[in-house]
């Protein structure tokens, strides 16, 4: 889910759903260590300039600090209560900006050990974080569609956009801090200009586009669309997404579709998909169904939408 590179380049540390961190020789391309201590995904890390020490942060709600020359756990910083999203440094590495699934965006000092600034939070749970080069501006995406941009010697917001298009997956801003480039579920990157201010600039593309059309689709063809449709396609023809085509999928072995390079997860399951494997894996989660599978967390709630989500895959998928 994440990576951080230490000043030198000598050291990285990788964030992964299977509730651990990595660490890694990019000299020799060889694993250091791995540090367990996390009870969920791990998704945020970062190094501190020394080099000494890694903090992380995960589903779990807690933000930890590693001690990088004994491999081991230094303490447990801060606990949050909900789930870190997204961390970044911000300018002399002392302050840590975090954002959480219930929206929240603050940051903790380390030198305090506490929380020194609370942030106006998101409707939804905020994914992206970027901070300007000179520290003068830090902006939060969620998964409201809102990127708000802040001036850090005021505190106060400057700058406000919602996307049309959904949730704001990653941003940064340019180097002369007069734009955001931002990404989300849509098939490009937007250039958004902040400086000088144009808040009515138009995404030239069509709306809604395939995960937010609900005129004149079916229920199933609706689930694919907002929960498949991003990582897989359905016909023969239709190459390997972030996930593999479903073209054949029932009947099919998990992990066994030629040309997809599976995680070991999948490798080792002995799962075989069809109506009832589809139904728990929307009921209960890919984290319980297929632990280790590289499938982002996510559920149906209603057996009524799971059901019409398998009948259009039994339709479309042969």
């Amino acid at each position: 889910m994440a990576l951080a590179v230490s000043e030198d380049g000598k050291i990285a540390a990788s964030a992964s759903w299977d509730s651990t961190i990595r660490l890694w020789d990019l000299e020799n391309f060889k694993e250091l260590a791995v540090f367990k201590g996390h009870t969920g995904l791990v998704n945020s890390v970062l190094i501190t300039d020394d080099g000494e020490y890694l903090y992380s942060a995960g589903y779990d709600g807690v933000l930890m600090k590693w001690s990088l020359k004994a491999n081991k756990l230094e303490r447990r910083v801060y606990r949050h209560g909900w789930g870190i999203n997204v961390m970044k440094w911000l300018p002399g590495k002392q302050r840590i900006l975090f954002g959480s699934l219930n929206g929240d965006v603050q940051i903790y000092d380390l030198e305090s050990d506490s929380i020194s600034k609370v942030l106006i939070p998101h409707k939804r749970p905020v994914l992206a974080l970027a901070t300007s080069r000179d520290g003068k501006l830090l902006a939060s995406g969620g998964g409201d569609g809102l990127i708000r941009v802040w001036d850090t010697s005021s505190w106060s917001v400057v700058e406000e956009l919602y996307s049309l298009f959904g949730p704001i997956w990653a941003m940064d801003f340019t180097a002369d801090n007069r734009k955001i480039l931002y990404t989300g579920l849509d098939d490009y990157a937007v250039a958004w200009p902040i400086r000088p201010r144009k808040i009515s600039a138009e995404v030239q593309s069509n709306f809604p586009r395939r995960f937010q059309k609900t005129r004149d689709m079916s229920l199933g063809e609706r689930q694919f669309a907002r929960k498949c449709s991003i990582c897989h396609s359905l016909k023969p023809g239709d190459k390997n997404r972030a996930g593999p085509t479903l073209f054949g999928i029932f009947g099919r072995v998990a992990g066994t579709l030629k040309g997809y390079k599976y995680s070991a997860g999948l490798v080792k399951s002995d799962i075989v998909w069809n109506e009832d494997t589809i139904n728990q894996l929307f009921a209960l989660g890919p984290q319980h169904v297929t632990p280790g599978s590289k499938m982002p967390l996510q559920k149906i709630a209603r057996q009524s939408d799971r059901d019409a989500l398998i009948v259009f895959l039994k339709q479309n998928t042969r």
